[in-house]
């Protein structure tokens, strides 16, 4: 099955995007609605959704069309299994396969990154309740562009086209001075902080693995994105336990929880467990996600493919679906997972599986001998590879007003020593100016680290393009490039 998604050109860039599909179609238009009946049902046989029932499994549901592949939903619940609320979904076309595309919510249930199977991401960050900056970058992480969403605000006209779909920039040298401010580029030196450990929310009927992850050679490094992928033995599509994700210890370091073959007892009738389910769905997915998919549709660069932005989502049925206030929910027959007994039995095998900061496709660990479920899991690790990357510009802030001076960082993994780094900033008020340096040295984790402070506007509606390019000693060069407009 050919994965490769939609080739298409940034106006701002002029370079080629390719971005993986989010075919979600049918899944949650099945979910949406409040379970109406007050005694158990008969699950139905042929029903595609499985509902989970263990406190301790962060699986919530699964839904198998074949037509469209596999959805998971994944959140937390209480001591009684109570769904509580949903923290991901991860969607694959080839349940065969290890890609996927993964939908991310914050601790406030509100769409935080979306993933595409190829290394494309949309990332949204929020600034107040109903406002967020959204960056788009490409699978190859060599160009991302930053725009702004309100949920406020009315959409009118479908989807529209980004502010200064085409802008003009300056041919020529323009001008190298704002507000009688220069380009400053200095290099920086990473301060890794330590997050909370996740041991101590581990439940009975859970364990604890470690993932590390390296790159240039050894040295510690971070992932957008890290999970172990579970399955009972022998692993196949059909024997897939789940993805859970991993968070952050501190550099190189990732933990995860993992669901055991020992349930929590669930005290709780199948009726309880889908009401709670449709719930959290109408809740999260009717009145948050789905709003601000479209918001993230209306404002991306025209080119973006919607399948990637969720459109397919909102364009099978969901939307219409979430405006009806009692439907008849099929999750009421579902297919319940029995965890109060076992839901599996004898060995499991495991995979790590990490998604590079700097795009690209994912990265895995070797799949490990099948493990009895009873027994102490393995740590796991993942290398990422010798090769040079780029991370992605982080700019801030990345909605400047006029008159405000922004900053552009990044760091560049396993870069020789001596590789030349340029930072070509032009606005299109005509302005233009740039600075380079050598890199002479690295830090601890082999990276160089760098911030340019960039002079603001003097208007607002301005727009800036900012291009890194590394030129390696052996003449290579890579390049990235970002934008942003001057609120």
């Amino acid at each position: 099955m050919d994965f490769s998604g939609t080739f298409f050109r940034f106006p701002v860039a002029v370079r080629r995007f390719v971005f993986g599909p989010l075919t979600l179609a049918g899944f949650l238009v099945l979910m949406t609605g409040a379970c109406k009946k007050e005694t158990d049902p008969a699950p139905v046989s042929n029903s595609p959704i499985t509902l989970f029932t263990s406190p301790s499994n962060p699986l919530v549901a699964r839904i198998d069309n074949k037509a469209d592949g596999i959805l998971e939903l994944y959140g937390t619940k209480n001591a009684a299994g109570v769904t509580q609320q949903l923290t991901m979904l991860v969607h694959q076309m080839d349940p065969s396969s290890k890609d996927a595309t993964y939908l991310l919510l914050d601790e406030q249930s509100r769409l935080k990154t979306i993933l595409g199977q190829d290394g494309s991401k949309i990332a949204l960050k929020w600034q107040t309740e109903s406002r967020a900056t959204v960056t788009y970058i490409s699978a190859d992480g060599e160009n991302q562009v930053n725009t702004e969403i309100d949920l406020d605000e009315e959409i009118t006209g479908g989807r529209l086209a980004a502010p200064a779909t085409n802008p003009v920039f300056p041919a020529g040298s323009g001008t190298s001075v704002r507000n009688n401010q220069p380009l400053r580029l200095s290099q920086e030196f990473a301060n890794d902080a330590v997050s909370i450990p996740s041991g101590a929310r581990k439940a009975a009927g859970q364990q604890e693995v470690t993932i590390n992850l390296t790159n240039c050679g050894g040295l510690p490094s971070d992932a957008e994105y890290v999970s172990v992928i579970m399955y009972k033995s022998p692993a196949s599509k059909s024997n897939r336990v789940g993805e859970f994700k991993a968070h952050r210890v501190t550099k190189g370091m990732y933990s995860v929880i993992l669901p055991t073959d020992v349930s929590a007892e669930v005290n709780l009738s199948n009726q309880d467990i889908c009401k709670g389910v449709g719930k959290v769905i109408d809740k999260i997915l009717c009145n948050k996600v789905t709003k601000v998919l479209r918001k993230v549709g209306s404002k991306a660069p025209k080119a973006t493919p919607w399948t990637l932005i969720g459109g397919f989502i909102l364009d099978k049925g969901l939307g219409k679906l979430c405006g009806i206030t009692t439907p008849e929910g099929e999750l009421c027959k579902a297919n319940f997972e029995d965890e109060k007994k076992n839901y599996w039995t004898g060995n499991v095998l495991f995979i790590a599986k990490a998604v590079p900061t700097s795009g690209g496709e994912p990265r895995y660990s070797r799949l490990t001998d099948p493990i009895d479920g009873k027994a102490s899991y393995p740590d796991l690790s993942v290398e990422l590879g010798a090769e040079l990357k780029v991370q992605p510009l982080v700019l801030s802030p990345d909605r400047p007003v006029a008159q405000q001076s922004y900053v552009a960082r990044a760091s560049i993994h396993c870069v020789p020593v001596n590789s030349r780094v340029s930072l070509r900033v032009v606005g299109t008020d005509s302005y233009t100016d740039e600075v380079s340096t050598v890199v002479y040295s690295l830090d601890a984790n082999g990276a160089f680290n760098f911030s340019l402070t960039i002079p603001g506007a003097k208007t607002s509606g301005i727009q800036d393009e900012i291009k890194l390019t590394v030129t390696l000693p052996d003449g290579k060069v890579i390049t990235k490039t970002a934008s942003l407009i001057f609120g």
